[in-house]
């Protein structure tokens, strides 16, 4: 298998392996990117009123995963042209076990004869231990072992298997090699248990754990063919499972502990692109809200209709409570384009904003569900950009909302733009909303 064969290999042989396996992947990706970035360089000039028709630029290619085994060894590479920030190293004790940070992932791991405790910078810690491995010919429990740093990786060394670390910038890489099916079986259930203060929960291909985020798992054979396998969460224990029919062993499974980020949930067959192209925070009482806009996401049919997805949390730990999406939006409308948001007294204000259609949107909630009101400009303009910016505040119980209109013509100076302050007059949403002319050329 690529990653237990080169664990040894000396650090030029490894570095050449590796950046020629990257340039494999990276070269088509780049050939594609290339004509954007020469046109971006030729590009003249637009008015406001040929922007209003242009079709918004497609979403960049999403970068492809790497091959299976490749990880660790990208990661161990880097840690080591760190400069030494990634290694492991013996705490006081010998009985204490060993220490390793992460410095771009902001965690810690400690590696004991307990198991593996992962403790974020902001956020409760967590810990795990591989407990047992279960396949239709019984279950093997997994015995404690003192954990040993060999090379670059954090080893725990049983019989017939290897729980091994690697510690690099793109997270903590969990592996377990098993030398022959366990018990004799070729699919099994490795089990671990899950521990600390924190909350725990599935989210498609990953798993939430506190402020940790535990996914790209993959399993190879020894020919480097990749296997079929599953994460789960049930009963305070992760289970990995491997369907290993017909494998060369030894097979590795390898899992990624990294810093939490936010990702929308999505409803079936719909594709979220540009998620994060826009995004704003409100704290109030230690609870931040955030609000990411995902304008060229496809709602139905509509390519790049665009929605907002809204987040609460703190630390590392987010919940999304809402996906908007705005009830008369269209094809290329952009909702998301821009976003805004303000809490007060338990009412939380989303503004969004939007291309090509000189619309803007509020939504508040203050009963659990959002609330629409449409806003548009007194007069508008062909190519006003109305809604390209939003912005919110609440003061003194009213809460304003400016929107931005950067194509709108202040005569005599074509395209000179324009701030168009939205002020809400009266306590409720279901009052109007006057449009106050407080226009500044810029």
């Amino acid at each position: 298998m690529l990653a237990h064969s080169l664990a040894f290999a000396p650090a030029r042989i490894y570095r050449h392996l590796l950046w020629l396996a990257l340039g494999a992947v990276l070269l088509p990706l780049l050939l594609v990117a290339l004509p954007p970035l020469v046109q971006r360089e030729q590009a003249t000039p637009i008015t406001p009123d040929q922007a209003a028709h242009l079709s918004p630029a497609p979403a960049a290619p999403v970068p492809q995963a790497l091959p299976p085994g490749l990880g660790p060894i990208l990661n161990a590479t880097l840690a080591a042209d760190s400069g030494g920030n990634y290694a492991a190293a013996p705490l006081a004790s010998p009985a204490d076990g060993l220490r390793a940070d992460n410095p771009a992932q902001q965690f810690a791991a400690t590696f004991g004869m307990d198991g593996v405790r992962v403790a974020p910078a902001t956020g409760a810690a967590f810990s795990m231990r591989a407990t047992e491995i279960v396949t239709a010919n019984g279950t093997i429990a997994v015995a404690a072992a003192q954990p040993t740093i060999v090379g670059s990786r954090v080893e725990y060394r049983r019989e017939g298997m290897t729980e091994w670390y690697v510690n690099g910038p793109r997270g903590l890489e969990q592996g377990f090699t098993l030398d022959s099916p366990p018990a004799g079986a070729e699919r099994f259930t490795v089990s671990l248990a899950v521990a600390g203060d924190l909350s725990a929960q599935a989210n498609g291909d990953a798993l939430m754990i506190g402020a940790l985020r535990y996914s790209g798992l993959t399993a190879t054979d020894a020919a480097g063919a990749t296997l079929p396998a599953h994460l789960d969460l049930a009963d305070g224990m992760i289970r990995i499972a491997v369907d290993a029919a017909g494998a060369q062993w030894p097979v590795t499974v390898d899992p990624l502990v990294t810093q939490a980020s936010l990702a929308p949930q999505t409803p079936s067959g719909n594709t979220t692109y540009a998620f994060g192209q826009s995004a704003a925070i409100a704290t109030a009482n230690g609870t931040n809200t955030v609000v990411i806009g995902a304008p060229s996401e496809k709602i139905g049919t509509q390519d790049e209709q665009g929605a907002v997805y809204v987040f609460t949390g703190s630390g590392g730990t987010y919940t999304q409570r809402a996906r908007l999406t705005a009830s008369d939006g269209s094809r290329q409308n952009r909702f998301g384009q821009s976003v805004a948001v303000t809490v007060s007294s338990g009412t939380t204000t989303v503004a969004v904003g939007t291309l090509n259609v000189s619309k803007a949107y509020v939504y508040t909630n203050g009963s659990g569900t959002y609330a629409e009101t449409l806003l548009v400009p007194r007069d508008p303009t062909n190519g006003d950009l109305f809604g390209f910016d939003v912005a919110a505040v609440t003061n003194g119980g009213a809460t304003i909302i400016a929107v931005g209109a950067q194509g709108h013509t202040a005569v005599p100076n074509t395209g000179q733009g324009t701030v168009l302050g939205v002020t809400q007059l009266r306590s409720g949403y279901s009052e109007d909303w006057s449009n106050r002319s407080a226009r500044h050329g810029g």
